[in-house]
């Protein structure tokens, strides 16, 4: 518009010359006030902040979330950073109060405001709509849709502090989460990160950089200085955090970190990428709260989230030694975190086997919240008895790992077939988890860590199918040779392996099934335990004995079971010992006791278990012959060559 005034001018020149000159220096003032109007804005918002809006700006955090493949999806970081606007004022959050001897806990008032969070009686407790410990997607959908709605932005809450008889200041920053979904399931998330200055004033430490900077995780906390080498810093002054998936603690880079605190117990914390990058706003929050602003909230002394017992509380707001101490509370932080990065190996590795336990752990507990001692007691005493069992069971595999060490030469290409074949399933593994696998499970299951597990149980039991169908017959059928002749025909092996697939994936699948249909009711968990086990040698009945893919290759592992359900599960649980925990045990303690890298720990593990898939298969084969002719007692390895156990053990044709 202005450089039109100006054309419009030096057109009339002609006619009025002398007032050109009048209007030329007036139209360039006037282009000069339009250039400085439209800087403007910006510059007066600068020079309007605070000191303290200023600081918490330029130190502003860019969080780093594990990306999700889709939603849904049992991986990843399903849930955003948001203002407490995310559930208040909304009809279906109840307001309750926990009365003692009333269940279910009444209800206060629904849709809740920050001026309804004015009640300093800690029983009183927020409950969002969904099932704390069975969460299914709802909490996930709910916040995107709460969050699109509102138009809310992922945000931060910046808090600027001092400490009274401690010098230094510190800048917090405070995170909110809907839900938290790791071992400690729970409704609402706090979590947060502090920098610190050795300075007393906002506009000294405008001046200066700031000495550290600490993470929170869980209970504990990571502290390192600042421009150390574990932190990333965008931009010269942005501290980079990495959220870990589910849990939301904080670290300063990507991996799988043990997550441990005296009261939240222990886990995995995922870090690993690839990762969204999420530049987030802030809102500073004033020193003083004022109880009638807009962040009373603050004040209020309840819990953000659904009463459950123990971890799978809701939390309290942003109080205790983080708040009230917020210069000294950083001295108890540690000066580093335990990592677990995982390459990637054929079996379970040791950072594989200490998550999946830890998860596993965590899912047990809560499905059974509240449980009392007496009942501890009585399951931990359930699950030993079968331990006892499998005491009995070792012998099965002791002649089996002599019998590979005897052959050594001959077993030594079935653990080459392991390898090979558990390498494919792997590589394919990874590909399923990059296509989203799993997010179905959480529809069906309404639970996303259940889901979660589910999904790793099955990637893994993918790899155990792969070997099961494609080296576990080869294996088979060259123990049953030796049994009979003191050598191995890997050429007929594999033969009978290859001409009985079909039997072999009809009679595996039927199985693996009819498992799985009673152990997702939950209920009939015992039930598909003990079909299960009665079922654990349909593999030895197809491959020996020629049974058919459906009743009969069951019927005959039933009665090979038959009178030793007990002893069959101890020598299922040995099994899975042998293959499952033995390489990421041995791993972990070299981690420990010695330099290697976890590179070389997860390859000594791949190593353990392609040599422990075979002997595992073997001991499995033994207990099939022994307990099917009905010499229990017998030995076969102190038989001389060829020598025969008892009744006919030609190979089937």
């Amino acid at each position: 518009m202005m450089h039109a005034m100006i054309h419009l001018v030096d057109d009339q020149k002609s006619v009025m010359p002398s007032l050109t000159l009048l209007w030329r220096p007036l139209a360039l003032l006037l282009l000069m006030l339009g250039s400085a109007w439209a800087v403007t804005p910006g510059q007066a918002t600068a020079q309007k902040a605070t000191p303290e809006e200023e600081l918490a700006l330029r130190y502003s955090p860019i969080a780093m979330f594990q990306e999700q493949p889709e939603p849904c999806s049992p991986f990843g970081e399903p849930y955003q950073v948001l203002p407490v606007e995310s559930v208040l004022g909304f009809d279906e959050v109840e307001l309750r109060e926990h009365v003692s001897g009333r269940s279910p806990d009444p209800v206060l008032m629904n849709g809740p405001e920050t001026a309804d969070l004015t009640n300093d009686d800690m029983s009183v407790y927020m409950d969002f709509p969904g099932s704390a410990l069975r969460p299914g997607c709802d909490f996930e959908t709910w916040e995107r849709e709460r969050a699109e709605a509102l138009g809310l932005e992922q945000t931060v809450y910046a808090r600027i502090a001092t400490q009274e008889g401690a010098e230094g200041l510190a800048l917090q920053y405070w995170f909110w989460y809907v839900y938290n979904d790791w071992n400690n399931l729970h409704e609402g998330d706090w979590e947060m990160i502090q920098l610190t200055w050795d300075v007393s004033s906002v506009e000294e430490a405008l001046q200066a950089e700031p000495v550290s900077i600490t993470y929170s995780q869980h209970g504990g906390s990571e502290r390192a200085p600042w421009r150390d080498d574990r932190l990333t810093i965008e931009g010269d002054t942005h501290p980079v955090v990495f959220v870990s998936a589910g849990s939301h603690a904080a670290y300063f880079q990507s991996t799988i970190w043990i997550g441990w605190d005296r009261t939240t117990g222990v886990g995995c914390d995922n870090t690993e990428g690839p990762s969204v990058r999420v530049p987030v706003d802030v809102i500073v929050i004033p020193q003083e709260i004022d109880p009638d602003g807009e962040f009373a909230w603050l004040l209020w002394d309840g819990r953000w989230g659904e009463r459950q017992p123990w971890e799978f509380n809701g939390p309290r707001g942003p109080s205790g030694a983080k708040w009230n101490q917020p210069v000294t509370w950083i001295d108890g932080a540690r000066s580093f975190s335990l990592s677990l990065p995982r390459s990637s190996t054929i079996g379970p590795g040791p950072t594989s086997l200490f998550c999946s336990i830890s998860e596993a752990s965590g899912i047990m507990l809560a499905r059974l919240p509240g449980i009392g001692r007496v009942m501890t007691a009585i399951l931990l005493a359930a699950i030993a008895v079968p331990f006892i069992f499998a005491a009995i069971a070792s012998r099965y595999v002791v002649k089996g790992a002599r019998m590979y060490i005897r052959n050594i030469h001959q077993f030594l290409l079935a653990s080459v077939a392991v390898f090979l074949v558990a390498s494919g399933a792997n590589w394919f593994e990874q590909r399923l988890i990059q296509w989203g696998a799993g997010s179905e499970l959480i529809q069906w299951t309404q639970d996303v860590s259940l889901a979660r597990f589910i999904t790793g149980i099955g990637l893994g039991g993918f790899q155990q199918l792969a070997l099961g169908l494609l080296v576990a017959p080869a294996v088979i059928q060259a123990t049953y040779q030796l049994f009979r002749t003191d050598r191995i025909d890997w050429k007929i092996g594999w033969s009978i392996a290859l001409t009985r697939f079909p039997t072999s994936v009809g009679a595996i699948a039927v199985t693996v099934a009819i498992f799985l249909a009673l152990s997702s009711t939950i209920i009939l968990f015992p039930l598909a335990l003990f079909l299960g086990v009665r079922w654990l040698f349909v593999g030895q009945a197809v491959i020996i004995d020629n049974a058919g893919m459906f009743a009969d290759s069951r019927r005959r592992s039933s009665q090979i079971v038959a009178g030793y359900w007990m002893v069959a599960l101890g020598f299922a649980l040995l099994m899975v010992f042998l293959t499952g925990i033995v390489g990421p045990l041995v791993a972990m303690v070299l981690l420990v006791v010695t330099s290697i890298s976890m590179n070389t720990a997860e390859i000594i593990s791949g190593i353990i278990y392609s040599m422990a898939y075979p002997i595992a298969i073997m001991a499995a084969t033994m207990f099939y012959l022994v307990r099917r002719d009905g010499a229990d007692t017998a030995d076969p390895l102190t038989e001389e060559p060829g020598a025969e156990l008892t009744g006919d053990l030609q190979p089937a044709t």
